[in-house]
């Protein structure tokens, strides 16, 4: 009989020590949680063909009084704007006026690698590189020849000029 106690009583023990240690199952339902989301643009982003890009520019240069026709080239990020403006202006006059036209087309969402030029002879060169760019010529001449004026355009940055010696002139006697 005392095997018999023994027995039932590490039972019950062990019973209580399993009941004891067996996790609770809830069937409740978890609290919603709520998360704050902002939308910066709801519209949807189109990929828009070089054409399509430079076709906008040149319509956002001839907006601006004084240009009276504009010719634009875009690969990529980059576009080049030549602009044709109305004959008399002055020097100052026409750098207003490509000013101007930078701002106007830096506030459109495309516009903000774009270099603006009035120059007649850069801006023959855009529209020649623009008749081969719809002509399907190669892109690696067409981009050789857009930094030849990119080039012309802006100045080469000061922190890529090479440091020069001061030549001695010599006195004159």
């Amino acid at each position: 009989m005392k095997r018999w106690i023994k027995i039932s009583f590490i039972s019950i023990i062990s019973t209580f020590l399993l009941l004891g240690c067996a996790s609770k199952n809830e069937t409740s339902t978890p609290s919603p949680q709520v998360e704050k989301v902002q939308y910066s643009n709801l519209t949807p982003q189109k990929n828009e063909s070089p054409e399509a890009v430079a076709q906008r520019l040149v319509s956002i240069a001839t907006q601006i009084p004084g240009v009276k026709n504009a010719t634009a080239l875009s690969i990529g990020p980059y576009s080049l704007v030549g602009l044709d403006v109305e004959a008399g202006y002055e020097r100052g006059k026409v750098g207003t006026l490509k000013y101007t036209v930078a701002q106007a087309i830096k506030e459109d969402p495309k516009g903000s690698n774009v270099l603006v030029t009035a120059d007649i002879d850069l801006t023959n060169r855009i529209k020649a590189i623009n008749e081969d760019f719809q002509d399907g010529k190669p892109i690696s001449g067409i981009i050789e020849e857009m930094a030849e004026i990119v080039s012309r355009i802006s100045p080469q940055p000061s922190k890529e000029v090479p440091k020069q010696q001061k030549k001695e002139l010599p006195e004159k006697s």
